[in-house]
């Protein structure tokens, strides 16, 4: 089976440059996280910048909506079907 992966810009779910929903709410975070530290836009643009190639690079050769499956991925609970001695599942701490 073929995954859809795309090496360019384009596609119905790519909002701004490239970049899916949860991407630009990531980068909007960051972007307000740097202001609130630094409290100087000079600072906080090239690190946006910066991050944002770095989503580019990570996300090339990726399946549409990559970065919503990771995250949602990472943040589910972790369960083991393994009954344990009380016949409760195990849960991974």
């Amino acid at each position: 089976m073929k995954r859809l992966c795309y090496r360019r810009i384009s596609g119905k779910e790519k909002l701004v440059f490239g970049l899916e929903l949860a991407d630009l709410i990531l980068i909007q975070l960051a972007l307000m996280a740097l202001l609130a530290l630094t409290g100087r836009l000079l600072v906080a643009l090239p690190a946006v910048t910066a991050l944002y190639f770095l989503i580019r690079f990570f996300k090339k050769n990726k399946f549409n909506f990559y970065t919503e499956r990771l995250a949602r991925f990472l943040a589910r609970p972790r369960r083991f079907n393994l009954p344990g001695a009380d016949g409760k599942e195990l849960h991974s701490s």
